[in-house]
């Protein structure tokens, strides 16, 4: 399929490139709050994520 992207609406062109980003980063997130849901379970998981030097 091919679209001509001169023509027609601005908005709706920035919109249509936009949103692929806007889903992979949304889903990007829910990873990350997922991921840290299940590894605080085990107790200090916070320091095995975090960048910290001494988690005591």
């Amino acid at each position: 399929m091919e679209k001509n992207l001169t023509t027609g609406s601005v908005f709706k062109t920035i919109i249509a490139f936009a949103l692929p980003y806007l889903l992979s980063y949304f889903l990007q997130t829910l990873y990350g709050m997922a991921d840290l849901f299940i590894i605080g379970q085990f107790g200090d998981g916070i320091c095995i994520v975090g960048a910290e030097y001494r988690c005591r």
